[in-house]
């Protein structure tokens, strides 16, 4: 998914786009698997 707003624009900006959304999308990944894994994480501690 590009923005329109850079499509042509200055290389520098376009690849700062395209970290971050990499960033975004690894977060939520981070963020799910922590929120899908800590019922195990405090099963495991609390035994």
């Amino acid at each position: 998914m590009r923005l329109s707003l850079f499509d042509g624009g200055d290389p520098f900006v376009v690849e700062l786009v395209e970290r971050l959304q990499v960033l975004a999308v690894h977060h939520q990944t981070m963020a799910l698997a922590i929120h899908t894994g800590q019922p195990v994480v405090n099963a495991v501690i609390n035994g």
